[in-house]
């Protein structure tokens, strides 16, 4: 029941999303960052605490999870406690660096060349 639920939950989000972006054209950074900011907003309302609490898994994948981690280890900094905080900022440090990872082992191919008609233009 757990796996269903958790399906459901990042489903229901994914096709959201999906809708989204086939309907108004968004540009998908502007969606990652419109995710990041309703999480942080769901997090703040406590909203995402019940959404975390049905979906588990489900919600925890999400882009949005990381925002509300922000959210509660800021709130959490307010208060004087700081793991919170800094298990999140140790968090988005670690994807950073796997990201860049991943794209140095990859090795995307370069730019290409530029066209004939460009490299034929005339010196000054």
């Amino acid at each position: 029941m757990i796996f269903l639920q958790a399906f459901i939950v990042c489903g229901v989000v994914c096709a959201i999303c999906q809708f989204i972006i086939m309907k108004t054209k968004i540009p998908f950074p502007l969606l990652i960052t419109l995710l990041l900011v309703i999480g942080g907003l769901l997090g703040l309302l406590g909203v995402f605490g019940a959404l975390v609490g049905f979906g588990m898994m489900g919600t925890i994948v999400l882009i949005a999870s990381l925002s509300d981690n922000f959210m509660s280890g800021f709130l959490a900094a307010i208060q004087g406690d700081f793991t919170g905080l800094i298990a999140t900022v140790i968090l988005l440090c670690t994807i950073i660096i796997f990201c860049t990872i991943c794209a140095i082992v990859a090795k995307l191919p370069p730019p290409p060349p530029p066209s004939s008609e460009e490299s034929e233009q005339p010196e000054k």
